[in-house]
């Protein structure tokens, strides 16, 4: 089965998760910021950082989406809001249509704070909405930085395009 992967990411992440699946599943890797088009592949996997309580690769999922509709298609997000919350679910279904959502099989994956890669005035934003926090121990990781970005996040991707 062919298939390609195409993701948009910011800090890295993103790319790291596409690059090790890109490994696990033998699909060509490409990063929309080049400005790639659909080919003829039979799957199609989108990848997308969440920044900011938006999806940032759906500007070209939209664009895209008439040569994509008729694909299989997996679609999975990174971000620092917890794996499998609401507010994931909910930037997803505010950024991305409807009739593009149930065509995907969607997979969240953590990501990673690292306060030294981030310009100044997006590392002081998550420090002050970490001040808000309820839960101590994400506060903590919010003001600190974590790496949650872990080859074996995608076995659950893996397996599910090995089984298309």
């Amino acid at each position: 089965m062919s298939g390609t992967i195409y993701y948009q990411t910011k800090y890295g992440s993103t790319e790291e998760y596409a690059t090790w699946l890109s490994e696990d599943v033998g699909f060509k890797l490409m990063n929309i910021k080049k400005g790639p088009k659909i080919g003829s592949e039979q799957v199609v996997v989108l990848g997308s950082s969440l920044m900011m309580g938006k999806v940032t690769a759906a500007g070209w999922i939209k664009k895209n989406w008439d040569s994509m509709k008729d694909k299989k298609l997996v679609f999975f997000s990174v971000g620092g809001s917890k794996v499998g919350s609401k507010e994931r679910a909910d930037i997803i279904t505010r950024c991305l249509p409807e009739d593009v959502i149930k065509k995907m099989k969607i997979f969240h994956l953590p990501g990673r704070i690292d306060h030294k890669k981030l310009n100044f005035l997006m590392s002081r934003m998550i420090k002050s909405f970490a001040k808000n926090e309820k839960d101590e121990v994400e506060k903590r990781r919010a003001i600190d930085g974590y790496n949650d970005v872990k080859r074996e996040n995608l076995n659950p991707i893996v397996a599910y395009i090995k089984s298309l």
